[in-house]
């Protein structure tokens, strides 16, 4: 039945949203079916907001409490209209910077976990540097690597400049 009405009344709305340029967000919990074999999982409102919906995730929490506050959090694009679909990418989410008036989400964090995963940035022990024959150290440990970039806007650039490299920029440079 509550299936029913949320198809129905995203029917209704679907029209309206489109004339008035709105998106709407919806999160739906998943829950565990009762004795049912194979994937086991259902939502309250079956399958209406797959159906309408244009970009779907799926988040799951990977980790509780990474860091002081917070957790990391996988993201898997399972349906999408407007990209390709299936990409999957692990985000910290912050809480301890939403109280402070930011968004959940820190570039700089993440800007410099790519880093680390492309191998732009090296761990030599507890220190990290620009290349591994380098002399000079950049920072030790992560949490202080964050808060270097952070502190330091040019040497910040530099790296964003390095980790978001456009495909016909490489092309370019080559």
């Amino acid at each position: 039945m509550k299936a029913r009405k949320v198809s129905q009344a995203l029917r209704m709305i679907t029209g309206l949203l489109n004339e008035t340029g709105t998106t709407m967000l919806a999160i739906n919990q998943i829950r565990d079916s009762i004795g049912s074999y194979g994937g086991g999982i259902t939502t309250p409102g079956g399958h209406a907001i797959k159906h309408h919906a244009i970009l779907r995730m799926f988040i799951t929490q990977a980790k509780w409490k990474d860091r002081d506050d917070g957790q990391l959090m996988n993201i898997h694009v399972n349906k999408n209209h407007a990209g390709p679909k299936g990409i999957k990418t692990t985000v910290h989410i912050d809480t301890a910077r939403v109280w402070k008036g930011l968004p959940p989400i820190n570039p700089v964090l993440e800007t410099v976990a790519l880093a680390i995963e492309k191998k732009l940035l090296h761990r030599a022990g507890s220190w990290y540097k620009w290349t591994p024959e380098s002399e000079e150290n950049l920072a030790q440990g992560f949490d202080r690597l964050v808060t270097y970039f952070e502190t330091n806007q040019e040497e910040y650039e530099k790296l964003e400049g390095m980790v978001y490299v456009k495909p016909e920029e490489k092309e370019e440079n080559e």
